[in-house]
């Protein structure tokens, strides 16, 4: 059995049985909660290595909760990866498109490229596209032995 810790008492505990309660099973706080209440069962070091994170962040989260409530537990904004372009640029790339509705997602990264000196791949300007309210719709495809005479002929005796 592990020395029971001293950051670890039954307040603490008690506030994270209680937030899980409320929050129910789901979800990154609840799971947060899961394992600070596993810490004082079997200990920090057992508990960090069974969910597989490190000591310094469990007792962050075991102090955030001591000092603050769930809303410490909770994933900060402002994290993960920038935005290569600011929002002056999304706006430039907007009127491109509205210019030319037909323009391709290589075209507009060759655009971006010249213009702007950002190198962008093609999933990301396809994300741009999205982020900007526009999807992308591709032409269904045709066969190149296809005969438009043959087709328009085809039509005008078909719709009588």
């Amino acid at each position: 059995m592990a020395r029971p810790s001293k950051l670890l008492d039954e307040e603490v505990v008690l506030l994270a049985q209680k937030g899980l309660k409320e929050l129910g099973k789901s979800g990154a706080v609840a799971r947060k909660l899961q394992i600070i209440i596993s810490a004082r069962k079997h200990g920090i070091s057992k508990a960090c290595e069974f969910y597989s994170i490190t000591k310094h962040s469990l007792i962050k989260w075991i102090k955030n909760l001591k000092k603050e409530s769930l809303q410490a537990l909770q994933v900060q904004t402002g994290r993960g990866r920038k935005f290569l372009l600011n929002e002056e640029q999304e706006q430039e790339i907007k009127k491109w498109i509205e210019a030319n509705a037909n323009i391709t997602i290589n075209h507009l990264r060759l655009m971006i490229l010249e213009n702007m000196n950002i190198t962008l791949s093609s999933s990301t300007v396809h994300r741009l596209l999205q982020r900007l309210r526009f999807s992308y719709i591709t032409p269904r495809p045709r066969h190149y032995k296809q005969n438009e005479k043959l087709k328009d002929e085809f039509k005008k005796k078909s719709s009588n």
